[in-house]
Formats: structure tokens, sequence, C-alpha cells
């Protein structure tokens, strides 16, 4: 019973497994909309098991009777009690048999879909590379520069923080740089106003256009370990530090290879299926 409805084992099953998918709680914990939600999900996949089990594929799929038995056990996993679980069954008129074979239904479309992937066959070393050359970009990693920042804030609300009185402020701050770099740490913890602050003066690994563009491009023009002159933006004051600077790379082919033809075959797995799905439906499967 799934709100003083009976429906089918299979459908049942399936709005079960849903709820704990999408919500990660039992149906009698979702609101109205999600239980809309998850009826709309699980009737689209009852209609698709439905077609498929209907196919010679899934009859000559065997399942071994200990596995829907395993599955069962990690469904009731996520209940905190026999109890609950129990429960749970009788809101959507399950029993455990009824349960174990809509799961031994649901493995045998699994391993039917299987079946009919293999079918497309492996994507070949040629076709990988062509891929390859055909999408260069996917491939290159861009350069990214660690940064650390010292930030004195622009607030007029603030005495301190006038724009006169932050400009002398973070002047201080430079000179003292200039004396003494090796001091960053130690400044960022006694000046800076930015969260960053907490980490070290920490911004992180950059890469170009991921910051404010007058950072950026300071960022971007400064050699490894080396401190900016002191910027402005909307925020206040900064001194960056280019900590190091990791180059662009492109990965190889013979590395991304093995990658590449596993992402091909699926996807002409995923091609085989559809067509195969297709074809059923238009047969009337």
């Amino acid at each position: 019973m799934t709100d003083k409805q009976t429906i089918r084992p299979g459908l049942a099953y399936l709005l079960l497994k849903t709820s704990l998918k999408l919500f990660e709680k039992p149906w009698p914990r979702l609101s109205d909309e999600e239980k809309k939600t998850c009826r709309q999900e699980a009737e689209a996949e009852y209609r698709l098991h439905q077609l498929i089990l209907r196919s010679d594929e899934a009859t000559a799929i065997l399942i071994a009777p200990t596995i829907p038995v395993e599955a069962l056990k990690l469904i009731r996993q996520r209940f905190p009690d026999q109890e609950s679980f129990v429960a749970e069954m009788q809101i959507h008129g399950l029993t455990e048999e009824t349960l174990r074979m809509a799961i031994t239904d649901e493995l045998r479309v699994e391993g039917a879909l299987d079946l009919i992937g293999q079918q497309g066959g492996q994507a070949t070393v040629a076709e990988a590379e062509a891929y390859y050359h055909e999408n260069p970009d996917r491939f290159r990693t861009p350069e990214t520069r660690s940064a650390h920042q010292i930030l004195i804030t622009i607030n007029d609300d603030f005495p301190d923080n006038t724009r006169e009185k932050a400009r002398q402020r973070i002047e201080l701050v430079r000179q003292e740089l200039t004396e003494a770099p090796e001091r960053f740490p130690e400044l960022v913890q006694r000046y800076s106003e930015c969260p960053s602050a907490l980490r070290g003066g920490v911004v992180g690994d950059l890469t170009a256009g991921q910051s404010f563009p007058v950072l950026d491009q300071t960022l971007f023009a400064l050699k490894e370990g080396e401190i900016s002159d002191i910027i402005e933006s909307h925020l206040g004051f900064h001194i960056i530090l280019c900590q190091t600077i990791t180059p662009a790379t492109t990965l190889s082919f013979e590395v991304a290879a093995p990658r590449i033809q596993t992402m091909l075959t699926r996807k002409r797995q995923q091609q085989a299926q559809k067509e195969w799905l297709e074809q059923l439906d238009k047969d009337g499967h």
C-alpha cells in the first residue's frame, strides 16, 4: 500500500528504492512534492523494466538465488532496525518474498542491458587516438599559481578603514615586506583582514580568470616567489605573493588512451542499448 493504493510489487519496490536514493528517507517522511517526484521516476523506470522483461534477452538471464538475498540485506541496512524495515514494506504492500522477486526482475533487466551493451563492441586504439587529436583542450591542464594575500579593507564606517587610512597601513606593510619578504606569513597574521588570514593568507591554486581582473592580471605577471606592489580593488588594498607556479601540461596520448577507450566504449554500449530499446518499443514488446 502506498497512500492507501495497492500497486504492483515491481513498482512498489522502485518507489521504496527511489525514495531512499533521491531523498535518503523512507516514504512516510517524504513531503507531497517529494512523493510526486519519486512516483514520476519510479513509474518511468517501471515502464522501462516491463519493456525489457518481455524481451528474449531478459528471459534468458539467470539470476543465482543468493544474489537478490544479498541485495535485500543491503536494503534492510538502510533502516535503523528490522521493525522499521518491515513497517516500510507494509506501507508499500511488499513482503520479503515479493521484494526478492522485484529485485530479481531488476537484476534481469540489468543483465539484459549489459548483454546488449557488450554487442556495441570495444573502442579501438585508432578511435581513441582520433578522439585525442580532435579534442586537445580536454587533455590540457592550465597553468596554476598558488596565491597568498594580505588585504586591508576600505570601509568608511570605521575610522581606521577609510581609504586614506587603509592606504597608509598597506604602505607600511609593503615597506616591511621590502625589507624582509620572508615575513609575509607573519604579516598576514598581523594585518590581513581577509578570511584567508586564518589559513596564512592562502587564497589557493588559481588558473587565469578565476580572480578579480586586477588581481588576476597582477598574479599572472609575477615570478615564482615574487611579491606584488599594492593593488586596489573594490574590496580594498591587496598585496599578493605568488608562492609557486605549476606550468601548463598536456596529458600524453599514452596516458590518456585507456580513459578515452573506456569512455568511447561506454558510449557505444549506450548507443547499442538505446537502439535496442527503441526497437523493442517499436515491436510492441
